[in-house]
């Protein structure tokens, strides 16, 4: 089995999985994908599920794909997803050295408002392990706290962990639990300190159930990946359309740069047309990258064919944005509404204590502001703490990286949680709420996106 096969497997164990994440999050390119999917369909160790945009693909037939198929669906032209049969499954445990006995499923089913209770349930082959996680879910920071005597125990004969896995019985276990408030702080003792880096460190051996197998790393030389090699990169004209979506992807990342093969997998972009459509934007001087060679950040880069090739099958680390005149091409396209837009940032100053918040909001239009704070306990997180307010006015404003505006106006002021889901709503109250979050909705729609055939 080699890398390609094993992550093809390895990401559909839990549920099904789509070709084009593999590729993209596993760095491997289009060629290894394509051609270890194929021998799996081929040895059954796989099977897909194909539907169109009317269907949902889990009412479906299962298939096996051909290779023109997977070329499809790794270009994100055919909706298909693949799963493991139970061979596969059986390939990927030989590989991997599962050990179900330390396999856990742990989930928080609802809230209760009233009692401000959750209802949790924790199952596993294991009863041991089981007990043991419920001993230290209260040094966990990402769980409520279970409440002791309330656990209700039974035996589940048998039990499917995943939809191609059973076992022949396990143990779960159904409890109460409450919220946490953050459990460290500076006066926290050291030796309650220890406890939780103990529980912490435990759990996360606990949670290494199978071992991913090391491979062989294939070396990483841009230039042995050249467009020629299996893009089939027609060299007509690139769309309006792949250019447009590769210009607004940039748009508001800021220092968070856009990355080719994100938006080819988002925008259901082929590679082809991904390479053709960025080598044109480079070329044109829309767009400009930041480019590791050898560990070291090249700014402001005009990336060759070879290089953007690279990048989309993760073996160059690439990251793009626009220029200004880029932003002004997407403009022509978008017809943005800069009066509808704004910047929202939050800071949490309190991480030891019950978390407050400092909130910066800045636009063109001051209104647009003022709507937003008087409807900010319907539509916002946090919710202004009264007379913290400071206004000011910014001259000028640099809205995004490449688009300055001639001012804006700037409101900063303390803010708690908004707990407004914990709130006994009234007809009244779900009515406002409903207007208010028409109102915000249609805010944020502040430039439209252009029709394309």
């Amino acid at each position: 089995m080699n890398k390609a096969e094993y992550w093809i497997l390895r990401r559909a164990v839990k549920q099904y999985e789509c070709l084009r994440d593999v590729a993209y999050e596993c760095g491997l390119n289009q060629a290894e994908v394509a051609g270890a999917a194929n021998r799996l369909f081929h040895n059954g160790d796989i099977k897909a599920r194909v539907a169109t945009h009317d269907e949902d693909f889990e009412e479906t037939p299962n298939a096996y794909l051909t290779m023109s198929e997977i070329q499809a669906c790794l270009d994100g032209k055919l909706r298909a997803y693949y799963a493991l049969t139970p061979q596969g499954g059986n390939r990927w445990e030989a590989v991997a050295h599962a050990d179900w006995n330390r396999y856990f499923e742990w989930s928080s089913e609802k809230y209760n408002v009233e009692s401000e209770l959750f209802d949790c349930e924790l199952t596993g082959s294991n009863q041991q392990l089981i007990e043991e996680l419920l001993s230290i879910d209260c040094y966990l920071p990402s769980h409520s706290i279970h409440i002791p005597e309330t656990e209700i125990w039974d035996v589940l004969e048998p039990w499917q962990p995943t939809y191609w896995k059973t076992l022949p019985r396990a143990y779960r276990v159904r409890y109460q639990a409450r919220n946490r408030v953050p459990h460290i702080c500076g006066d926290t003792p050291l030796d309650l300190f220890e406890a939780y880096k103990q529980a912490e460190k435990r759990y996360s051996e606990i949670r290494q159930w199978y071992t991913d197998p090391k491979f062989e790393q294939e070396p990483s030389r841009f230039t042995d990946y050249t467009a020629t090699n299996y893009y089939v990169a027609d060299r007509e004209t690139a769309s309006e359309r792949a250019k447009y979506f590769i210009l607004s992807y940039a748009v508001m990342r800021d220092s968070d740069f856009g990355d080719f093969g994100g938006v080819a997998l988002d925008c259901n972009l082929s590679h082809a047309e991904t390479l053709t459509a960025v080598h044109s934007l480079f070329q044109n001087g829309d767009i400009l990258a930041q480019v590791y060679r050898s560990g070291t950040k090249v700014s402001d880069v005009v990336m060759t064919e070879a290089e953007i090739g690279a990048n989309l099958d993760g073996k160059l680390q690439a990251y793009y944005y626009l220029t200004p005149q880029g932003g002004t091409r997407w403009e022509a396209m978008a017809h943005p509404n800069w009066n509808q837009y704004y910047k929202y940032i939050c800071k949490d100053y309190r991480p030891d204590e019950i978390p407050e918040y400092e909130i910066e909001i800045a636009s063109f239009s001051r209104q647009l502001i003022e709507k937003l704070l008087s409807v900010s306990s319907y539509v916002l997180s946090e919710v202004p703490i009264p007379g913290t307010e400071i206004w000011d006015r910014i001259e000028p404003w640099q809205a995004t990286y490449w688009k300055t505006l001639p001012k804006a106006y700037r409101i900063r002021y303390q803010a708690r949680q908004n707990n407004f889901i914990d709130v006994n709503t009234s007809p009244e109250w779900d009515a406002a709420m409903s207007q208010a979050y028409e109102w915000f909705s249609e805010i944020q729609q502040w430039y439209t996106e252009p029709k394309f055939e």
